[in-house]
């Protein structure tokens, strides 16, 4: 079935923004992000009302409605989704809405080793570990200055949440973290130069021995 031309048009200059940007259209409570209203997509609160999961909220705007993890969360599926209706005006949700989950805090570092962890600009927790001596991190995969690892729940680990490390290339887990380890710092071994200087030797001359007592 051909779409009318107004319809095709609505359809290909319309594009659905980017979760990030929906994001930042979200901190700037601006609308316009959801779907527009028309021949398949029907206004979001004709749909059934969604029940947020835990650890998370939903918004809605026009024909759309997007899951919102808290910080520190990631939705382990479908982030958003549109009201459709059929030709019996039956309303209903195209996609069902993910779940919101994150990592499990990663075990204290070995001695030597820091671990700083924090949020990064998606709310994605984060831990970096360096050594406490400025000397290159050892790990099973090599030395490097640090190592970072953010908690992801990716669609090739089957939506399982877990610590990503790139330079490692995996997961790590808290077996990975025990084992890094600190070289020693090299020690300081300059010594003061010896001194050769002598003293000077004495150039006073001695006193004329007396004359006292000897008759000329």
């Amino acid at each position: 079935m051909k779409l009318l031309p107004s319809i095709a048009a609505v359809a290909t200059a319309w594009e659905q923004p980017s979760y990030a940007d929906f994001l930042k259209s979200l901190a700037q409570k601006k609308s316009g992000w959801g779907a527009p209203t028309g021949r398949i997509a029907a206004l979001w609160s004709l749909c059934p009302a969604l029940t947020p999961p835990d650890n998370g909220s939903v918004v809605c705007d026009m024909a759309t409605c997007a899951l919102v993890c808290d910080e520190g969360f990631m939705a382990t599926g479908r982030r958003r989704t549109k009201c459709r209706f059929n030709q019996k005006r039956q309303f209903f949700w195209k996609k069902t809405l993910a779940e919101c989950d994150t990592c499990t805090d990663i075990s204290a570092a070995p001695a030597g080793v820091e671990k700083v962890c924090s949020f990064n600009a998606l709310g994605k927790k984060k831990c970096q570990f360096k050594c406490a001596n400025g000397e290159d991190i050892q790990s099973s995969g090599g030395s490097f200055g640090a190592i970072t690892s953010i908690c992801t729940c990716p669609r090739w680990n089957d939506r399982v949440c877990g610590w990503n490390t790139r330079k490692l290339g995996k997961m790590i887990t808290d077996s990975d973290v025990a084992g890094f380890t600190c070289p020693a710092a090299p020690t300081t071994t300059t010594q003061a130069p010896a001194t050769t200087t002598q003293a000077p030797a004495s150039t006073t001359a001695q006193p004329p021995a007396s004359t006292q007592g000897f008759l000329f």
